[in-house]
């Protein structure tokens, strides 16, 4: 066992140094307190014995800058104040013995034997030990389970919807479709059926060439492609000519079906045939085709248009309005109590979707400015009306 006394008093040092010794303790010392604080840190010996009464650092100090650094090292302190005040404020400095000047050394081997035998916790481990500080905050526990169940309620629902390959469908096409079929934020997950919606949404978009509806974690997702509309192909089946549209002087002639009845040079007039669908043969078989061809030609067109002088614009007076409003699913939440503005208020709005690992949250701020304007008519130079 190693102990360090700490005492300024060479004479009784080296006592306590050659009565410990000679019961087989192992002793160093030191004679001021701010070395000897820097010993007892190191947490390398097994009882501290101070004296109180030291020049600089004192014991009480002392003891209170040891247990300041979590050195759980036995502390005995030696003093020749022995009032009930000097002792309780030794113990609450952290000296776990107090012995007041005369003392007994048997006294002294005593508390050294029982300092040998204490025991003291180095660590603690396990989960009880972790969740301990959580007895005395039991509505913070209570907070976690209930917020551990609501986010397992909605992770059960569909957040977002989000879309790829929108070209001349919007989204708020596309919103309004999912709406009527029942994919929105919100929506159960076990009440859509992919499958069922990828129908449901071609059929409302007839030009969509396919479309697929996935959901994955909380979140649905809408891959499309647009193809082209269709022609319409009995057209080209049926028998027809191609008339002029306007008098003019034809210039060049190209032929795809059926047979020219013009040239470059003449000169045609509105409805004259060009090319006819009607072909004969070597052999004199008539048959009847569309007729297909391009036919470019010099004509004249007049026409008129009337183009006023004067236009309405609209113009802002300074009056702004602010409304905002938090969106949780479908449900809106307002933030503000000013109410919508009627008629002579224009709105410009900011949606901003909170976002998780790049995926949008059923969470969104929705930031409304109305500024108020007035119509007047302002009149136009003729360069600006033409």
């Amino acid at each position: 066992m190693k102990i360090l006394i700490i005492e300024d008093e060479a004479l009784l040092a080296e006592g306590l140094r050659t009565l410990l010794e000679l019961r087989g303790f192992e002793v160093e010392t030191v004679s001021d307190g701010e070395n000897g604080a820097e010993y007892a840190e190191s947490g390398s010996y097994d009882l501290l014995i101070l004296d109180v009464m030291m020049p600089g650092l004192d014991g009480f100090s002392l003891a209170r800058r040891v247990r300041a650094r979590r050195v759980a090292t036995p502390i005995l302190m030696l003093t020749a104040r022995g009032g009930v005040q000097d002792r309780i404020e030794g113990l609450n400095a952290g000296a776990d013995y107090y012995l007041t000047k005369p003392f007994d050394n048997r006294e002294l081997l005593a508390c050294a034997h029982t300092a040998r035998c204490r025991l003291r916790v180095e660590e603690k481990r396990g989960l009880p030990f972790q969740t301990y500080w959580l007895r005395r905050r039991k509505g913070l526990a209570a907070g976690a389970v209930i917020g551990a169940l609501i986010l397992a309620v909605l992770s059960q629902q569909i957040w977002c919807v989000q879309a790829e390959g929108l070209q001349t469908i919007t989204r708020r096409e596309l919103d309004a479709a999912c709406r009527e079929i029942g994919l929105v934020p919100g929506a159960w997950k076990s009440a859509v059926d992919p499958l069922q919606a990828e129908q449901q949404l071609m059929l409302r978009f007839p030009n969509v060439s396919w479309l697929t509806v996935n959901t994955q974690g909380s979140a649905a997702y809408i891959k499309l492609s647009e193809g082209v509309e269709k022609p319409d192909m009995d057209a080209w089946k049926r028998p027809g000519n191609v008339k002029a549209a306007a008098a003019g002087q034809i210039l060049r002639v190209e032929v795809f079906e059926g047979e020219a009845l013009v040239s470059e040079g003449d000169a045609v007039t509105a409805d004259q045939l060009l090319i006819s669908g009607v072909v004969e043969d070597t052999f004199g078989n008539v048959t009847l085709r569309h007729a297909a061809g391009r036919i470019f030609a010099s004509t004249v067109r007049e026409f008129t248009a009337e183009v006023p002088m004067t236009e309405t614009v609209k113009e802002e007076t300074g009056a702004v309005l602010t409304r905002r409003c938090a969106e949780v699913f479908s449900l809106r939440l307002p933030l503000t109590l000013a109410a919508e503005p009627g008629a002579g208020w224009e709105r410009a709005s900011v949606r901003t979707v909170l976002r998780a690992n790049g995926v949008e949250l059923p969470v969104a701020w929705l930031e409304e400015t109305w500024a108020q304007t007035i119509e007047r008519e302002r009149i136009l130079t003729p360069e600006e009306a033409l």
